[in-house]
């Protein structure tokens, strides 16, 4: 039995490192609710890009973007003819994490497309997972950082950090 290959896609934030050694100054870490909540958010926008360029042909692979986190997931299995036609995640997204995957099991099919000579036929390739990534990266990556910032600010003029 092959193996099905799942779309991922690793976006690593610029400028990261600083903000992570800020966070620790104010008491925070990466893996806290507070910065995954941030986290979450971003990964939303991200989801509603992938959601924009998704092909509509029955709508379902609109429907199956989703995003989770160790906070929250919005997880809703899709059906047909009361058979499941997406699937949850193997495992759970670990602390400080946030995933945003396609459920629906032919996504990558369409993603990747299909060669032609197989029994289960071709089909051309409609990238859109991957591309709306790419283009939502700086989007993304703009407004994680800024709200990190933020979060960083409110917690300094709190007292945290300066021993207060």
């Amino acid at each position: 039995m092959a193996r099905r290959k799942i779309n991922t896609l690793r976006i690593k934030i610029d400028g990261i490192e600083e903000i992570e050694r800020r966070l620790t100054v104010v008491g925070l870490t990466y893996k806290s609710d507070a910065t995954v909540r941030i986290l979450q958010q971003g990964a939303k926008t991200l989801d509603a890009r992938i959601t924009l360029r998704a092909p509509r042909r029955t709508g379902r692979l609109k429907s199956g973007v989703v995003t989770a986190s160790q906070l929250s997931t919005d997880y809703v299995p899709l059906t047909r003819k009361g058979k499941p036609i997406s699937s949850n995640l193997r495992y759970p997204p670990r602390p400080g994490q946030v995933l945003v995957w396609e459920s629906v099991f032919y996504g990558t099919f369409v993603e990747r497309g299909r060669k032609r000579g197989g029994r289960s036929g071709y089909m051309r390739r409609r990238p859109y997972f991957r591309a709306a990534a790419r283009e939502a990266k700086p989007t993304v990556q703009a407004f994680v950082l800024r709200r990190l910032e933020r979060l960083i600010n409110e917690r300094w003029a709190a007292g945290w950090g300066r021993g207060v």
